[in-house]
């Protein structure tokens, strides 16, 4: 069920995850040249998604 999951939300949840992850590596190299900021345990999180699961589910059965 967790890849199923995972699927659906690719375009509504990942993809957009994974731009704002990127956004934030881009302007920590470029405040920090000459560092491997991804080794720098302070920028652990780089993006993050409040997701409700079961909200999620009782449309997806609204739906199917």
């Amino acid at each position: 069920w967790l890849s199923a999951y995972l699927k659906l939300n690719l375009v509504s949840i990942i993809y957009p995850l994974l731009r704002k992850r990127d956004e934030v590596l881009d302007k920590l190299i470029d405040a920090y040249p000459g560092e491997n900021v991804l080794e720098d345990r302070a920028h652990e999180v780089l993006s993050y998604q409040l997701i409700e699961f079961n909200a999620q589910l009782d449309a997806w059965k609204k739906v199917l």
